[in-house]
């Protein structure tokens, strides 16, 4: 491995006359001030492509086909920060936050909770109508199916 050699420099002279030849690094050329002081206003771009620094919303965005996106940081529409998905029409479809990992359809109705091993299925009104996994009461393991609008995680408390 050979030894930095810039081939740019600066040769700063005090008032007492001494020279000294600063090199001038590459870096100062490639990142630029905000990224490298650690300050950035708005959304930024992150090299090639569509990873971007979304500073006001805390969040780190780095983009597929379409505007649908993969994110860690501030999740939108929530106060909660963990790592989610955004499909095309910008609906959150999947959020994992605290071991906790949500599904959603692509109208951001909720589908599926899994936490702490167990796994709840959703009906189309959002009641959770199937669990596989824990009882919350006694903790013991099985699965558990209720009728169309009767909660299970109540049926089971």
């Amino acid at each position: 491995m050979g030894n930095y050699n810039p081939t740019r420099s600066t040769i700063v002279t005090s008032s007492d006359g001494n020279s000294v030849n600063i090199p001038q690094s590459d870096l100062s050329r490639v990142i630029p001030r905000q990224l490298s002081t650690g300050s950035t206003r708005g959304v930024q771009t992150v090299g090639y492509g569509k990873a971007r620094l979304d500073g006001p919303n805390n969040r780190i965005l780095v983009g597929g086909d379409g505007n649908s996106s993969v994110g860690i940081g501030n999740i939108p529409g929530t106060n909660e920060f963990g790592f989610f998905l955004i499909n095309t029409n910008g609906i959150v479809t999947m959020k994992s936050v605290n071991g906790a990992t949500t599904w959603y359809d692509d109208t951001g109705k909720i589908v599926q909770t899994t936490t702490n091993g167990s796994t709840v299925w959703y009906d189309d009104t959002g009641v959770p109508r199937i669990l596989t996994g824990q009882a919350p009461l006694d903790g013991r393991m099985g699965s558990w199916v209720t009728k169309t609008g009767v909660n299970v995680i109540t049926e089971l408390s």
